[in-house]
């Protein structure tokens, strides 16, 4: 995959492994050329471990379907993130400067 970096008009890949071990070493073979060629995941199922792995963006399949479920989706989220705020403060409120932190178990449905 890295040799068509070597091509002067290629600036992007769209890289769709479906095995992320096989992703990561493709994305270091592209990133070890120096060119600077931007690298899209479209391998959906490992989207976040992409993008830790250091992806430039996505090209996904999943953009036809998403913006019919976005607001569900943003509103569960934001739930989320409240509840996560909700516990935290109740830890740090409640956690003595002397002792260990607490475990946190967040539920992620309802």
């Amino acid at each position: 995959m890295a040799k068509f970096t070597e091509i002067p008009q290629i600036v992007g890949v769209k890289e769709w492994s479906n095995d992320i071990v096989a992703f990561e070493r493709n994305l270091r073979a592209i990133r070890s050329m120096g060119k600077p060629v931007a690298v899209l995941s479209s391998f959906t199922m490992s989207l976040f471990s992409s993008f830790v792995l250091g992806v430039d963006g996505t090209i996904s399949g999943m953009a036809a379907w998403l913006p019919i479920c976005r607001p569900s989706f943003l509103h569960a989220c934001s739930r989320l993130i409240w509840k996560l705020l909700d516990k935290l403060t109740t830890i740090l409120i409640r956690w003595p400067e002397s002792s260990a932190p607490p475990s946190l178990s967040i539920c992620t449905t309802g």
